[in-house]
């Protein structure tokens, strides 16, 4: 029964494998993750989080058809507290959302 928490010990997210929706991240966030795990805590924890992590979400891959769409959004927006992976994940939510709409037509 996995719990993650940030630095100072809140909640961030809980999950029952088995149970209730996957866990969801895009592979850019993986890569901002990973940069910012190996930088200020080590590459041991860098492989932590991809050996007992990872394999407990479903990663959305990025491709061109989700790349593209996400920096239209981003040049678009002119804003800089926006980066190209949140760009990215609002995207994938997006397409999954018209996907899960599409079903039910």
């Amino acid at each position: 029964m996995p719990t993650f928490r940030a630095h100072d010990g809140t909640v961030l997210a809980h999950h029952t494998e088995g149970e209730g929706e996957p866990l969801v991240t895009t592979s850019y966030v993986l890569v901002e993750l990973f940069a910012l795990a190996q930088a200020r805590l080590g590459l041991e924890a860098t492989r932590t989080l991809h050996m007992d992590v990872v394999p407990m979400v479903q990663v959305i891959w990025v491709d061109e058809a989700l790349h593209r769409p996400a920096m239209t959004a981003l040049l678009t927006a002119q804003r800089p507290d926006l980066s190209l992976v949140d760009c990215v994940s609002f995207e994938a939510m997006r397409q999954d959302l018209r996907t899960a709409v599409s079903q039910f037509a």
